[in-house]
C-alpha cells in the first residue's frame, strides 16, 4: 500500500514534535505497510515526511527497474555501461541507504549483515572484458 502524498496524519507530541511511527517496507513489492505482512519486510520508524521521500525512491527505483529491463532484452548490447543501469544502481542505493536510516536496529543489522550498502557500491566489474567500465581497471 502506498499512501498518497500528504495524507499521512502526523502524531505530535504535546511540544509539538512530530512523532515518527512503524512501517513496514517490501522494496521486491513495492510497498509500505502499517501492518506487519507475512514475510519480505524491512521495519522502519518515519515521520510523513520521510515516509513519502521514500515513497517517490520507491516510485524511482520500480520505474527504473523497468527500464532497465526493457533495455536488457537487447541482444548482444550490454546494459552494464548504459545510463539506465547507472540509475537503477544509484537509485536502488538511495533506496536502501535511506532504510538504513529510518531501520529499527534490526532492520539496520539486516542490512549490515547482508553487506547490501556495500555490494551495491561495488559493481564486481573487475573481470575480464570490463578493464574500460567505471569500477574496472
Amino acid at each position: 500500500m502506498m499512501f498518497p502524498a500528504g495524507s499521512v496524519d502526523a502524531a505530535v507530541s504535546r511540544e509539538g514534535i512530530v512523532m515518527k511511527e512503524h512501517y513496514y517496507v517490501s522494496i521486491s513489492s513495492g510497498t509500505i505497510e502499517k501492518q506487519r505482512p507475512e514475510a519480505d519486510y524491512m521495519e522502519i520508524e518515519a515521520t510523513p515526511e520521510e515516509l513519502e521521500q521514500l515513497q517517490r525512491l520507491i516510485v524511482r527505483e520500480e520505474a527504473d527497474d523497468r527500464i532497465s529491463h526493457f533495455k536488457a532484452q537487447i541482444p548482444y548490447k550490454s546494459n552494464d555501461k548504459e545510463q539506465t543501469a547507472t540509475d537503477f544502481s544509484d537509485d536502488i542505493r538511495d533506496l536502501y541507504a535511506m532504510i538504513y536510516k529510518l531501520g529499527t536496529e534490526s532492520t539496520k543489522q539486516f542490512i549490515r549483515d547482508n553487506r547490501l550498502i556495500e555490494k551495491l557500491q561495488d559493481t564486481d566489474y573487475d573481470y575480464p572484458g570490463y578493464e574500460t567500465s567505471k569500477g574496472g581497471g
